[in-house]
């Protein structure tokens, strides 16, 4: 879903708070992974292809991201915020640095995620049962909060400042989303882009893969690794995630192992 934001979003906080519906709250509530409306996995592993297809031959990344973002979201940014993303879950415990949102989507009936569109992929994948979620029940639809914010010094005193709330009118509600860390967010996914692109120019990936993958084998590359992956999209999907992380791995049904490397 593409949310259209509302103009002048400085007064978006303001805007929340004045007009929601009394019986609208704003807050943390503990979700179900079976709750949520998580994005179907095949549909991220097309994606992913793309990078192997047409992203992992694009030079001048910064140029991509900040002047044709159209290029940037559907060639690189589907694999290569996974791998980072794969990395800070993995290596923090199985925690997000920053909580996802959720809202209620009575059209349909479901829980939807946003902000958190690649990180519900990553919890998908590996996280557990439950989660905590900053969650906005639209139209007052009944939800068991644990915490509510319910004025923007609520919001402050609990995130600081280096937010963004944007709304988006909908439903018959003003539905917030609130963000993180955006410069810090840019910078950290241009730096593991190049991370990434400069792994796969270097490494030539082996075993039951695609050869989408395979195709851009080549003798020139300095190193082979071997991954083995089970037969469905979901253990397809962490191998590929993880190859970039690790030479030597086994867990969640696949396996990782260094067949010959030249320095």
């Amino acid at each position: 879903m593409i949310y259209k934001t509302l103009p002048y979003t400085e007064t978006h906080l303001d805007l929340f708070y004045k007009y929601k519906h009394d019986n609208e709250f704003f807050g943390l509530s503990t979700f179900k992974k079976t709750e949520i409306n998580l994005t179907t996995l095949d549909n991220i592993l097309q994606k992913m292809r793309n990078f192997f297809e047409r992203g992992i031959h694009l030079t001048e990344l910064s140029d991509v991201y900040y002047n044709h973002r159209h290029v940037w979201q559907d060639d690189i940014e589907s694999y290569c915020k996974l791998v980072w993303l794969a990395y800070e879950y993995l290596n923090s415990d199985r925690q997000f640095k920053n909580y996802m949102g959720i809202h209620y989507t009575p059209t349909y009936n479901t829980w939807d995620i946003h902000p958190g569109g690649s990180r519900q992929t990553i919890f998908n994948l590996f996280g557990p049962t439950d989660i905590d979620l900053i969650t906005f029940n639209t139209g007052g639809v009944d939800r068991k909060f644990i915490e509510t914010f319910n004025s923007k010094d609520d919001i402050f005193n609990k995130f600081g400042k280096n937010i963004d709330l944007v709304i988006t009118a909908e439903y018959g509600s003003l539905i917030p989303h609130l963000h993180f860390d955006q410069d810090d967010l840019r910078l950290s996914i241009l730096s593991w882009t190049d991370k990434i692109i400069n792994f796969w120019n270097k490494t030539n990936v082996i075993g039951n893969i695609p050869n989408w993958v395979t195709k851009n084998n080549s003798t020139n590359k300095s190193k082979l690794l071997e991954l083995n992956v089970g037969s469905d999209d979901k253990s397809l999907l962490i191998g590929l995630l993880l190859i970039p992380l690790y030479d030597n791995f086994s867990d969640f049904g696949i396996t990782i192992n260094v067949k010959n490397s030249i320095i």
